[in-house]
């Protein structure tokens, strides 16, 4: 992913943009999850064990357990 020299990403890295954007502005997002579509509140997001992750909290959409809770997405 490009990178500014200060680790932030860079307007074409357009996932990786859109969700720090979004954390910043507290704006909520959507998007599809191993089938399921998730309105989310998105709260941290980072590279943990080699890979890309999500904090959030999950307001809407489809999941497994009861809603509104905090959700970790890969």
């Amino acid at each position: 992913m490009p990178r500014t020299q200060d680790g932030m990403s860079t307007p074409g890295d357009d996932a990786d943009f859109l969700l720090r954007r979004a954390i910043a502005g507290r704006r909520l997002i959507q998007f599809t999850y191993q089938g399921r579509p998730r309105l989310v509140e998105p709260h941290d997001y980072g590279i943990a064990a080699g890979r890309a992750r999500l904090l959030a909290y999950q307001v809407g959409g489809q999941s497994h357990g009861p809603l509104p809770n905090w959700r970790m997405f890969d």
